[in-house]
This record gives structure tokens, sequence and C-alpha cells, in this order.
């Protein structure tokens, strides 16, 4: 599971194509909300904060799940998040 910054809705689209090309069926959800929505789980429930340092205009949760080697999925999402940051894609 990894919650990222996208830069904008398209910088998301495209992280989105990167595990769906890198992951294929272990891509299990992708979810984007913008801070208004982030704001509304923190004010409304209790025991909750933003998941990341500093505001941020939009955000990705990722999940991956395989029946293999929970490493070699770590391994994975670390790759295409180094990726998706070489290419701009968050902040």
């Amino acid at each position: 599971i990894a919650w990222l910054a996208p830069t904008d809705p398209q910088a998301a689209l495209d992280i989105l194509g990167l595990f769906q090309q890198q992951c294929g069926s272990r891509l299990s959800a992708f979810e984007m909300i913008d801070s208004n929505q982030l704001d509304i789980v923190m004010a409304h429930v209790p025991g909750r904060k933003n998941p990341l340092s500093g505001a941020h205009p939009w955000h990705v949760l990722v999940e991956l799940s395989d029946t293999g080697s929970g490493t070699e999925l770590q391994d994975v999402l670390q790759q295409i998040l180094e990726q998706a940051s070489e290419q701009g894609l968050l902040h």
C-alpha cells in the first residue's frame, strides 16, 4: 500500500498507467482524492491525520496484492515510485 501526492490529475493517470503496465492484475486498488475530500475525512473521522507531510492538492492510494512474496510487491512498488518521481509526476 502506498499513499502518493501526484502533481495533478493527469500525473495520477500517468502513474496509473505505470502500475497497469508493470503490475497487471496485482494492482488491486487505485483511488484519487483531492485535498477537500481528505479534509472532510480528517474533520469527521476521529483519530485520522494526513498521511503525508505538508498540504497537497491531490492524493492517490495504491494497493498491490498477490499470493506470492510480499517482498517482490514491495520491490515493484518501489521501482514504479522511482519512475514516477524521475518523470516529475510526484510532489
